[in-house]
């Protein structure tokens, strides 16, 4: 595992999924802001910094709460921004654990950013499609990657598929109500 692709997709996942960036050179201070998100549940992340071990774990748990636990080295300052959280936390160094209910469902998988090819994958938002967007379903079906590429906010202003953008908000405020099946 010595090699560059290896290390930055760990990099990836250490510093976005499990949220932890460093502030200063060192890791003496640290920002930590997760990126949550349904189709990926849970992240328990250990990183041994220079500084000391940091561990970032959080779990989106079935009832749309968030359960998070932190443990930041002696010496060490942290700054936690938590999605759909009203505020900031400066914990003290040592463990930080509990559960929050956040101001957005994040067991949606879905947003506009939502491509047509994620959307197909999931027979409930095809069945909207079908009903909401007869065209936006037989491009799903297709294996057109132009098509397949499309966003829902991208399908609201291509009123020559016939889409009109209160169709495509019909459609998108059923998706936006499915949640991840566990």
């Amino acid at each position: 595992l010595n090699h560059y692709a290896y290390g930055s997709v760990v990099n990836y996942l250490v510093r976005n999924v499990a949220g932890l960036k460093p502030i200063e050179p060192g890791y003496r201070k640290v920002t930590i802001q997760p990126q949550i998100h349904a189709r990926l549940r849970f992240v328990n992340c250990t990183y041994d910094s220079p500084a000391g071990r940091y561990i970032c774990n959080w779990e989106l748990n079935q009832d749309g709460s968030i359960r998070v636990h932190y443990e930041i080295p002696f010496n060490c300052e942290a700054t936690i921004r938590l999605p759909g959280f009203k505020r900031e936390l400066h914990p003290e160094p040592g463990i930080t654990d509990f559960t929050y209910t956040p101001e957005r469902d994040y067991r949606c998988p879905y947003d506009w950013n939502t491509l047509l090819e994620d959307l197909r994958q999931d027979q409930e938002a095809m069945a909207v499609l079908k009903a909401q967007l007869p065209a936006a379903h037989d491009m799903a079906q297709t294996e057109d990657a132009e098509n397949l590429g499309l966003t829902l906010a991208e399908m609201k202003y291509m009123k020559w598929f016939g889409f009109t953008e209160a169709d495509v908000d019909r459609a998108a405020e059923q998706i936006f109500k499915i949640r991840q099946k566990w």
